[in-house]
């Protein structure tokens, strides 16, 4: 796995962006992590995976989204 960006969500968890090979396809990985008792991070049921098509797709309508963010003064 190749972890591409981390964004924190809130203390003790975070947003993970990876890439990685999941039944000999390659995969992008939006997933919450948190970070257990013992400092460890865990993957949490929170995300998605996607293909490289589908990850395009919706790279794809990202400017559209932070336009309409900015409309909305965001």
């Amino acid at each position: 796995m190749t972890v591409v960006a981390s964004v924190p969500k809130r203390p003790g968890e975070e947003i993970r962006i990876s890439v990685e090979e999941f039944q000999g396809k390659t995969r992008v990985n939006v997933r919450v992590w948190w970070e257990d008792d013992f400092g460890e991070w865990k993957p949490g049921k929170q995300g998605i995976s996607m293909t490289a098509e589908q990850f395009r797709a919706v790279w794809g309508n990202c400017q559209a989204v932070d336009a309409v963010l900015k409309e909305k003064g965001q």
